[in-house]
C-alpha cells in the first residue's frame, strides 16, 4: 500500500502555519479595515468554513462583510467576495469557494 500524499499523508498535522489579524486604526468610531493572513499546512477544500472568533466591539451591523484580496495575494477568489458576520458574537464565517494548495 502506497502512503497518501497531500491531505491524505500519514501523520499530517492540519494546522495553520501563519495566522494573524491586524487593523488599519485602533480609533473608536473610525473607518477600520481588518487584515487577516492565513497559511495552512493542509489543503482547504471547497465547501470548508473558516471561522474567526472574538471580533467583539464592532459597530458594523451588516450581516455580510466584503472580502478583498491584497495585491499580490495568492488566495485570490478562495473565499469569494463576502463573509458572514454576526456582530453580537463577534464571529466571521468564510466559505472556501475553490480548493487551495498548502504552502
Amino acid at each position: 500500500m502506497e502512503p497518501g500524499g497531500g491531505n491524505a499523508a500519514p501523520l499530517l498535522v492540519a494546522d495553520f502555519l501563519a495566522r494573524s489579524i491586524g487593523q488599519s486604526t485602533p480609533s473608536a468610531g473610525a473607518f477600520n479595515t481588518m487584515t487577516v493572513t492565513l497559511s495552512t499546512r493542509a489543503s482547504l477544500l471547497a465547501g470548508t468554513t473558516v471561522s474567526i472568533i472574538n471580533l467583539k466591539g464592532s459597530q458594523t451591523s451588516n450581516p455580510s462583510l466584503a472580502i478583498t484580496t491584497l495585491a499580490g495575494g495568492a488566495s485570490s477568489g478562495v473565499f469569494g467576495t463576502a463573509g458572514q458576520w454576526i456582530q453580537i458574537s463577534g464571529l466571521v464565517f468564510l466559505s472556501v469557494e475553490s480548493d487551495t494548495e498548502p504552502l
